[in-house]
């Protein structure tokens, strides 16, 4: 890869990551396999949906003025039922999958680690979700749920981008169908050559 030390200097600043070494790398890989957001979401979630309404707004009144935890509070009452197991899955591993194209870039990882992982969590995300739509709605209810600054401040540029990969007729995922043969090297390099084209910058 090129510019390995630039990537290195890149994800070692990232807020939230940190990442120096391999090491961290897999330590950070593995902490998405162990929970990620998805476990505080369910945590509260789980807490959230055993309150009664006054209960609730009492909990709302006690979070006032800390607009991080007022933003999970919300997202999560909002969504988690609906959500069920899925809970936010495609945030957590589209991240995942993120790192493993930052950790080839920067040098951390070969190609070939990198494309193992990927494809693992490519097909455990084709069979736990049901299209495209689904999958980018989850990614972005899971970034509300992340930060609430971050949603202020950005928010509308990944709305944006997820209404241009729905309605686009060159979009990857309108040329390429979600239950694609993700076994087919082939059918899955030629996607690949598309992404690498039309990449949104992961946060």
């Amino acid at each position: 890869p090129k510019n390995i030390e630039k990537m290195r200097d890149f994800i070692a600043v990232r807020p939230g990551w940190g990442i120096k070494s391999r090491f961290d790398l897999f330590n950070r890989l593995r902490q998405i396999d162990n929970g990620g957001h998805r476990k505080k979401f369910e945590e509260l979630g789980m807490h959230i949906s055993s309150l009664s309404e006054e209960e609730y707004r009492e909990l709302l009144e006690k979070t006032k003025g800390d607009n991080e935890k007022l933003q999970e509070i919300r997202i999560v009452k909002k969504y988690y039922e609906e959500l069920g197991e899925k809970s936010i899955m495609a945030w957590d591993y589209g991240r995942d999958i993120c790192l493993c194209r930052w950790g080839y870039m920067a040098g951390y990882v070969s190609e070939e680690e990198a494309w193992t992982r990927i494809m693992a969590v490519a097909q455990m995300l084709q069979n736990k979700f049901d299209s495209w739509e689904d999958l980018g709605r989850n990614y972005l209810i899971g970034r509300q749920f992340w930060s609430y600054e971050k949603t202020k401040e950005e928010g509308h540029l990944f709305e944006d981008a997820y209404q241009r990969l729905l309605d686009m007729k060159s979009s990857p995922w309108n040329k390429y169908p979600w239950d694609m043969d993700l076994t087919d090297t082939k059918e899955v390099g030629d996607a690949n050559k598309v992404s690498k084209e039309q990449q949104i910058n992961g946060k």
